[in-house]
């Protein structure tokens, strides 16, 4: 190793430590930590003019390591050793579990205080680390989590483990799937239908299950058998008849998450097989659904998305599901249908060219034009005409925009472009 490599592996591990003391000296987050390192390292310069270049490159070291991926260094930080040591104690715990009758209420507040310790290390520590640890061994850990939320029947200890797993899926975009193919899924619907005495922790079971949703991706066959139509209607019962303890409409709104998570994993092709599209075609009421949904998509909202934007979201998503069909199409009233129109016509023509979301709103106008009496009221026809003919005089006009564009106007010959 030359001279320059090794000064400069030196740095870094001078970096290292350096936002490690601060770290574990005031129980600072990481990000702040580096913060504090790097702006004490910019007042020394002042002082320490000779030393400008050396502080210089101990401050890019340290903006290095917040940018890197795990070094072995980060492997032995404190923040390291305390998850290797929780994450032992859990699993140690489980299995102390297993082999007896579980909840001994001594253990709870031990467990309590790892638990809590593990959502603090979550939330404030390296995130590449706490992503690298939890991913250990095919994430291990995150199986140890759900068998112990399974065993544990004390709402103290389930409220941190709602928690935790909603910290681990916003931690890493590959935990939702993960989880989703555990046992966890079977539980967030049974606390849900069951455990609605608990109200806040129904609304955590809410948010967890739409995040495992939000992969998009099937679940174990079998869970059909417990996320189904009776169950999609259980959830829009409570969007239709929110209890009197639901004044801030927290619990509807998380409703709605589930519904439009669940939803987003049915193939477009298969809305007949769809448990969500069946259970609003029974319904008795959906207005306080629709409504909402409605709001959603106007404020450009997506509730089910973790960081990167699902396209289409889940919200278009739901709207393209419900008016492929008639029957569910019907369940928007007039008024409420002209104001989606308008939205559809806006988005038109504010969405960029080459957009994927342009496309798929596309989609949605020409399912409105077949399910709806659009061709008889003809309502926003001018503002969706302009909006087709500004696509078409683009720059770049994508061939499935225009082909859809052609359909549209077949379906509905009120929009075809003025000479």
């Amino acid at each position: 190793m030359s001279v320059g490599s090794s000064q400069g592996q030196a740095t870094k591990e001078t970096a290292r430590r350096l936002v490690e003391d601060v770290r574990v000296k005031t129980g600072s987050s990481f990000d702040n930590s580096c913060l504090a390192a790097r702006t004490v390292l910019d007042h020394m310069k002042e002082y320490m003019p000779s030393q400008e270049t050396e502080i210089d490159e101990l401050a890019d070291a340290i903006v290095q390591l917040q940018n890197s991926s795990v070094t072995d260094g980060g492997k032995d930080s404190h923040d390291a050793q305390r998850l290797d040591v929780i994450f032992s104690e859990l699993t140690t715990m489980r299995n102390d579990g297993q082999q007896r009758n579980w909840a001994v209420h001594e253990d709870e507040d031990i467990i309590k205080e790892y638990l809590e310790e593990l959502l603090t290390i979550l939330a404030e520590a390296d995130q590449t680390l706490c992503s690298s640890k939890v991913g250990h061994d095919e994430f291990a850990i995150l199986t140890t989590l759900t068998e112990y939320y399974q065993m544990e029947s004390r709402v103290s200890i389930r409220m941190l483990l709602l928690k935790l797993f909603g910290g681990l899926c916003s931690l890493d975009s590959r935990i939702p799937s993960v989880l989703l193919n555990t046992n966890l899924p079977l539980e967030m619907a049974r606390d849900i239908k069951v455990d609605t005495s608990q109200f806040q922790k129904t609304l955590y079971s809410c948010l967890v299950a739409t995040m495992m949703f939000s992969c998009g991706e099937k679940p174990p066959l079998h869970y059909y058998e417990t996320w189904n139509t009776v169950f999609v209607l259980f959830l829009l019962d409570l969007v239709e008849n929110p209890s009197d303890e639901d004044e801030e409409e927290r619990l509807l709104d998380c409703a709605i998450g589930v519904v439009l998570a669940f939803n987003y994993h049915f193939a477009d092709i298969d809305v007949s097989n769809n448990f969500v599209m069946k259970a609003l075609q029974a319904t008795p009421t959906t207005r306080n659904f629709c409504e909402k949904v409605l709001l959603i998509i106007n404020r450009e909202e997506d509730p089910v998305a973790l960081g990167t934007p699902l396209v289409p979201d889940s919200v278009l998503k739901l709207l393209k599901d419900m008016f492929a069909e008639r029957s569910t199409a019907s369940l928007f009233y007039t008024s409420d249908t002209h104001v989606l129109l308008g939205i559809v016509a806006r988005q038109l023509n504010d969405l960029p060219e080459g957009s994927e979301l342009r496309y798929h709103y596309l989609l949605l106008l020409e399912e409105m034009v077949q399910t709806t009496d659009f061709n008889t009221d003809q309502h926003g026809r001018d503002e969706i005409a302009i909006a087709l003919e500004r696509i078409e005089e683009g720059e770049v006009v994508e061939d499935r925009n225009r082909e859809t564009i052609v359909r549209i106007r077949c379906l509905a010959p009120c929009l075809q472009a003025t000479a």
